[in-house]
């Protein structure tokens, strides 16, 4: 990675370092994901300013960044969550319909070129819009 100043970023420390503060504010929420919330700032993950919560942290959030090498794998992830909505509508189950549209749209929003790419598909298109069995 290069940033905006041309110096070369080898790794994910060196990215959260430069982006929060010199290190003094950032979380690796999991691999491939940094969470940049301050203890003054208030965050989705938390139910005021303080300490940012990683198992609260939501796909939407300002603070989040996520590593470009992320996105195949959220592709993929997406693939396969549609392939089981598909199968779930096919089979009428409820029950599986539910979980797969949730991870369709938790994972819808992590990149824009996927939202874009995944939000045209009929599927996808219809667990937006609320629509069961």
């Amino acid at each position: 990675m290069t940033c905006a100043r041309g110096a070369k970023i080898e790794d994910i420390h060196e990215l959260a370092s430069l982006l929060t503060l010199g290190g003094t504010s950032w979380q690796l929420v999991r691999p491939g994901v940094v969470c940049t919330k301050a203890l003054n700032e208030f965050g989705p993950c938390t139910r005021g300013v303080g300490r940012p919560q990683p198992s609260s942290c939501r796909s939407r959030c300002d603070f989040r960044l996520e590593l470009a090498a992320m996105r195949s794998d959220v592709d993929r992830l997406l693939q396969e969550a549609v392939d089981h909505l598909q199968r779930a509508y096919s089979e009428d189950d409820e029950l599986a319909i539910s979980l797969w549209v949730g991870q369709i749209q938790t994972h819808l929003p992590r990149f824009e070129d996927l939202r874009i790419k995944w939000g045209n598909h009929p599927l996808v298109q219809r667990a937006n819009n609320g629509e069961s069995a």
